[in-house]
């Protein structure tokens, strides 16, 4: 693909493929979350309770205490399915933004004579940030439109540390640098813990904001930051997306989905920890989604302004 190209592909934006599944994900999420919550307050209603009895009857659901709570054990089996989903699909849209940024980056180089021999890190990422400076200490732009290095950083780890605690709450095994996954579940109590970790660490700015996170005069180190973050995404995307295909969603789900049962979902009362879980994903959720909104606007907006700097030369 031409340089040129390149540019025009990430001019038209972030829309991907997988952006509907994730959609989908997200939509089966809060209709499970919705449902929890109407069979958790029958379980729990003293008896002779009218009116969320008569409201549950109209949407179809069992108006008994023992039924509504396998109801609500239900719900969250529906809810993990869907988390796991949109983790998986969140890791296949990440990955190839990551790559399409990756070529652009590398496009830039090549086109600056920095030679792609030799580790990424240690020799692509420092050549790259000297030949785009010159002997400039610094890189002006028109107006704020590149990620400050920090921030770079700051994405990056949010999300790699994030997708390790999700693919732990599922026992999936996933490795790269220091993001790792753990599997150290037993309980349905780890599977909530690992859900509400990772939401916590997805946890960046809700918004990317021009003003507050992106710079007009481009360092060394915020090239570097921008690059080693991508390469990170990337690497991390990528080992989602392939511990989470195949087989491995199935034996994922039931192994969580056994834990749950052990939740007494055919007794009387929905526990505390069916309760967590369903907020946890909900938090997770809301985190995820931004966090990849944040990831690819932010990651593009900054190559982009490179690309074009270097083939304008725009003061």
């Amino acid at each position: 693909m031409k340089f040129s190209d390149l540019m025009l592909d990430m001019a038209t934006g972030d829309a991907s493929m997988h952006d509907a599944y994730i959609q989908e994900s997200v939509g089966k999420i809060n209709v499970s979350a919705a449902i929890f919550e109407t069979a958790r307050k029958i379980s729990e209603l003293p008896d002779g309770e009218f009116l969320v009895v008569q409201e549950a009857a109209e949407a179809g659901l069992p108006t008994d205490k023992e039924g509504a709570t396998c109801v609500a054990c239900e719900a969250v089996k529906q809810s993990v399915t869907a988390f796991y989903d949109l983790v998986a699909q969140t890791a296949k849209k990440m990955k190839a933004a990551a790559e399409k940024d990756m070529k652009a980056l590398i496009a830039i180089g090549k086109k600056l004579g920095v030679s792609t021999d030799g580790d990424f890190k240690q020799s692509f990422v420092p050549a790259l940030s000297k030949a785009i400076l010159a002997s400039d200490k610094k890189l002006a732009l028109p107006d704020k439109r590149f990620l400050k290095g920090k921030y770079s950083e700051d994405i990056a780890d949010c999300y790699g540390n994030s997708m390790a605690n999700f693919l732990s709450a599922f026992g999936v095994t996933m490795s790269v640098g220091d993001y790792k996954s753990r599997k150290d579940v037993s309980t349905f109590k780890d599977v909530k813990k690992n859900i509400a970790a990772g939401a916590k660490q997805a946890n960046f700015d809700k918004t990317v904001n021009k003003d507050r996170h992106y710079t007009d005069t481009v360092s060394a180190s915020d090239i570097e930051a921008l690059a080693e973050a991508i390469f990170d995404v990337m690497n991390v995307s990528k080992a989602v997306a392939d511990a989470t295909a195949g087989g491995a969603k199935k034996n994922a789900l039931t192994m969580v989905n056994s834990l749950c049962d052990k939740e007494d979902c055919n007794g009387h009362f929905v526990t505390r920890a069916l309760e967590g879980i369903v907020d946890g994903i909900k938090t997770a959720t809301e985190n995820l989604t931004a966090i990849t909104e944040n990831t690819t606007k932010a990651f593009t907006d900054s190559v982009y302004a490179l690309s074009a700097k270097m083939t304008r030369g725009q003061n």
